[in-house]
């Protein structure tokens, strides 16, 4: 949710984890495997980079894409 709210994908004003899970759901294939990864990698960004308290915008490369990253609320 964090991650695809701070580029501003998504029901961003939603956070409810069922709307987002609907969300998608509705915009991937149904492919488990698909999903897994897809989950592992933003956990590990997330985990890495896009840090609740502490984001890393500056060695995000989806800064550029990014509204968090391009708001003055960035370190």
């Amino acid at each position: 949710m964090r991650l695809f709210a701070r580029l501003g994908v998504g029901p961003v004003a939603s956070r409810d984890y069922a709307t987002w899970q609907a969300f998608f759901v509705a915009n991937l294939p149904e492919d488990r495997d698909l999903w897994a990864r897809y989950h592992a990698l933003i956990v590990m960004h997330c985990k890495h980079l896009c840090r609740k308290r502490s984001p890393k915008c500056g060695e995000c490369t989806l800064a550029a894409r990014c509204l968090f990253a391009r708001s003055e609320r960035t370190p």
